[in-house]
């Protein structure tokens, strides 16, 4: 069998390089891809309050998780670097459990990696019927709201899906969290600061990845 000809070699290594490029591209289109946000309310609903069993009498940071959702370790490392410096401040992480429970589904999952957290208090949310009331509707969506239940954060805290480190979006947070402290329960005018959200579906019922 003789030699390929050279514009053979050369059209099947461009194809080649082509494929490689459009799937590198995938890739980071999917990474930085945001995720879908609900209208979240500029005021926590008293009901909402009373099922999170908060008073009032601290800061309230949100987390609604996908415990199998491969994004959200990075959502959980970059809030757990925020959560050390923040004062006054509550969290409560909702975690996302499907009605029906597929067979896929590890009950196990939240408590392997919210143990981390131990400051947060995790709420097992039902189809995610509180994340929906606060527009949560994407793995690693963080709410603030100050003492006066004013909404002060909405929005991610990583700068694409799994990244892990410092960023824009991260540091928003910190800024939310000393200007709540600042502000502690006195009503100012003021514009929440709102972020892109990376992550899963919340109503995914098994790995996004599947």
């Amino acid at each position: 069998m003789g030699v390929p000809p050279r514009s053979l070699i050369t059209a099947v290594v461009a194809s080649w390089l082509s494929l490689c490029a459009l799937g590198m591209w995938q890739i980071a289109d999917h990474a930085t891809t945001a995720g879908s946000v609900g209208s979240v309310p500029e005021a926590l609903p008293i009901g909402v309050a009373k099922q999170l069993n908060w008073s009032g009498e601290c800061n309230l940071l949100l987390l609604a998780a996908h415990p199998q959702c491969p994004c959200l370790p990075a959502s959980l490392d970059e809030l757990g670097a925020v959560f050390e410096t923040a004062e006054n401040t509550t969290l409560r992480i909702l975690v996302f459990e499907p009605k029906n429970t597929p067979k896929s589904w590890d009950p196990t999952a939240s408590d392997t990696l919210f143990r981390g957290l131990p400051e947060g208090t995790v709420i097992r949310d039902r189809d995610g019927q509180l994340a929906e009331q606060l527009g949560a509707r994407t793995s690693g969506h963080i709410s603030l709201y100050d003492t006066g239940g004013l909404l002060q954060f909405a929005g991610g805290i990583t700068g694409s899906r799994g990244h892990r480190g410092d960023n824009d979006n991260r540091q928003a947070l910190t800024v939310a969290l000393r200007q709540a402290k600042a502000r502690g329960n006195r009503a100012t005018t003021y514009s929440p600061t709102r972020t892109a959200v990376f992550g899963c579906p919340l109503d995914t019922p098994c790995d996004c990845n599947q």
